[in-house]
């Protein structure tokens, strides 16, 4: 008999080869995968919960892996990247849902790695509760990087506007604030005298620098606007007062989905409109506005609520000018901001035109003409039972119950006083030219006193 190895060696062995062989591919019905620019984690689970699949994939190695895997529910988080990977992953057959990062961290254990940021979006897509983030077009996330490169473009030349001021001011040629007072520095270079040489030059090519980035913002000022009136929603949102064709079309490529929203305090909420709430213990403790959200979308909302502030209708308007007497400038801003975007998701949703001489109807014309015939037809009731009663037994005054009288002017009876608990004034249809307080009259209870005979002439 030949030489033979040990037997913890062959279990070793034996071993190896069953962790190799891993789990079969059509167990795995979620996934968590966690994006990055060359090394994608994956995690994935079965319909029992159990962890069936842990791996890296290269980017190379991404569209073959998932292309051979069956359909199931793929989980990532809504940052760079993802609603590319999003639409090619859905192209293959998966379901994929964005998570917002912030959401998605609550769920991962201890530190902070690849692997367990894939097992925490992978647990995260797994609940019924969570929120997801829409997958944006092509065409839609295209105009939405307009909008942010259109953003960049302003900061930087107000940026170089301002390395501008600061260098002539050194010099004393100071010029009002705007960009449109640049034209006053712009005239002040071209006097040779106005700056040192060696710093007149420079500050001219700065001044070309601001012509171009000018130039380059009326482009997509010019993109914005051709979209914005070839998008029936957009065109609707700049119906709203302060909206514009910028804001309106931001709001329409951004929230792509209004119906998600249960109310158009959702939406504001979402922007970062609403007041940030720190309550415990039944106390309620409402702070200052959480700015938690888009911040672009803020930003806007805000600057067109200033506009409309600025307008005549700050002057018409009941409301505003309640606020403006009590609350500071900005404050009102920021509370009409917060109107403007509960009006545009109302907008959003029901798809209608904004009407800016809309008046409510009155209560009663909202009743079912049935309702009214009823109500007609009880007060006629009423009215003939208190005329029949009258020349019944009299009533008597000072009684156990506390009842006095009152005398109609309309008809010369006594209606009892009954003391009742508080409620609205009602109006008793039986009488003539009077009004009576609930405190101290019921319809109902005065007509069971008429039929009682507690009524005299």
């Amino acid at each position: 008999m030949g030489w033979m190895a040990p037997e913890r060696h062959r279990c070793a062995k034996l071993g190896m080869q069953l962790q190799q062989r891993g789990p079969s591919m059509t167990q795995v019905t979620t996934i968590g995968l966690d994006l990055a620019k060359r090394i994608f984690q994956v995690h994935g689970m079965d319909a029992a919960g159990a962890v069936v699949l842990r791996r890296q994939l290269k980017r190379r190695q991404m569209v073959p892996f998932f292309t051979k895997l069956p359909n199931c529910l793929i989980g990532m988080e809504a940052y760079g990247t993802a609603h590319h990977w999003a639409r090619t992953l859905q192209a293959l057959g998966h379901a994929v849902r964005l998570i917002p990062p912030a959401y998605a961290k609550a769920y991962v254990r201890r530190n902070k790695t690849d692997p367990a940021d894939a097992e925490a979006i992978c647990e995260a897509v797994s609940r019924p509760s969570m929120r997801f983030v829409p997958i944006k077009s092509e065409a839609d996330q295209a105009m939405a990087a307009v909008h942010r490169v259109r953003e960049r473009l302003i900061a930087q030349r107000t940026q170089t506007i301002n390395m501008l001021r600061g260098q002539m001011a050194e010099f004393g040629v100071v010029a009002a604030k705007g960009p449109q007072h640049v034209k006053a520095l712009v005239a002040e270079l071209a006097e040779p005298e106005s700056v040192p040489e060696p710093l007149r030059q420079v500050l001219l090519g700065l001044v070309r620098l601001i012509t171009a980035l000018s130039d380059q913002i009326a482009v997509l000022d010019k993109q914005i606007l051709a979209w914005h009136r070839a998008n029936p929603c957009s065109r609707r949102l700049s119906a709203i007062d302060g909206f514009g064709p910028i804001l309106s079309s931001a709001l329409a490529l951004r929230v792509q989905q209004p119906q998600r929203f249960a109310c158009g305090r959702d939406l504001s909420a979402w922007i970062g409109l609403a007041p940030k709430q720190n309550s415990s213990g039944g106390k309620v403790r409402i702070g200052a506005i959480s700015k938690k959200g888009d911040v672009y979308l803020r930003r806007l909302l805000i600057n067109g609520a200033q506009a409309v502030l600025n307008s005549k209708r700050a002057k018409t308007d009941p409301w505003i000018a309640r606020l403006l007497h009590s609350k500071p400038r900005l404050v009102v801003a920021v509370a009409v901001a917060n109107k403007m975007a509960r009006i545009a998701g109302a907008v959003m949703v029901r798809q209608t035109e904004y009407q800016t001489d809309f008046r409510r109807p009155p209560a009663a014309a909202l009743r079912p003409p049935s309702e009214r015939r009823v109500g007609s037809a009880a007060r006629e009731l009423a009215k003939e039972k208190v005329h029949t009663d009258v020349g019944s037994r009299p009533t008597r005054r000072g009684r156990p119950g506390g009842s006095m009288g009152h005398r109609s002017r309309g008809l010369d009876i006594e209606i009892p006083t009954l003391r009742s608990p508080p409620g609205p004034a009602v109006m008793v249809p039986h009488l003539k030219g009077r009004t009576h307080d609930c405190n101290h009259l019921r319809t109902s209870a005065a007509i069971s006193s008429c039929e009682s005979g507690a009524i005299h002439t």
